[in-house]
């Protein structure tokens, strides 16, 4: 069984992206209670859910990127690429739903959105994970990231995770 990919570029397209999103942000801050006892507070939780909806328009258009992956017509996978400086984009919300984990969807991801990122001209893609997400950081240990120090402006520091989290980069120039 294969995934399709499609980019989304608007808000009337974006519905499952929001759907999706909720879902990985209420497993994730499930996972981080129980791995590390850290309640998040119903409206930091609310906070997530809406930050989609916040930077959706940066991406719609280049330099961000949006997509679903989806098996036949189910949506099963989310992936951002959000411009975060100069030559620099940040990969966020790397979900595969867990029904559909462990078939390479989320290499696909990756892969898509390290290639739209040499495309756009990027020197230098950045993300923040947790020690927990084990397969998503092999997968990206596989694909060159290496850990790195946290970066100005991470969103776990607004939502006291910062200190559990993880940090990775990768150099495309």
């Amino acid at each position: 069984m294969s995934m399709e990919l499609r980019r989304i570029t608007t808000r009337e397209l974006a519905a499952p992206c929001q759907e999706l999103s909720n879902e990985y942000m209420d497993w994730l801050a499930g996972q981080v209670t129980d791995s590390y006892g850290i309640v998040l507070p119903e409206e930091e939780i609310e906070e997530l859910h809406a930050d989609l909806r916040a930077q959706a328009e940066v991406l719609f258009h280049d330099p961000g990127r949006l997509y679903l992956g989806y098996v036949e017509a189910e949506p099963v996978s989310l992936g951002l690429l959000k411009p975060v400086g100069e030559g620099e984009g940040e990969l966020k919300r790397m979900f595969v739903r867990p029904a559909h984990r462990g078939r390479g969807f989320g290499s696909v991801m990756l892969h898509r959105l390290v290639d739209d990122a040499r495309e756009l001209g990027y020197e230098r893609l950045r993300l923040e994970t947790f020690p927990f997400m084990e397969s998503a950081i092999a997968l990206y240990r596989k694909n060159g990231f290496q850990d790195a120090p946290a970066f100005d402006g991470f969103e776990g520091a607004t939502h006291g995770v910062g200190d559990v989290e993880m940090f990775m980069t990768l150099d495309l120039a």
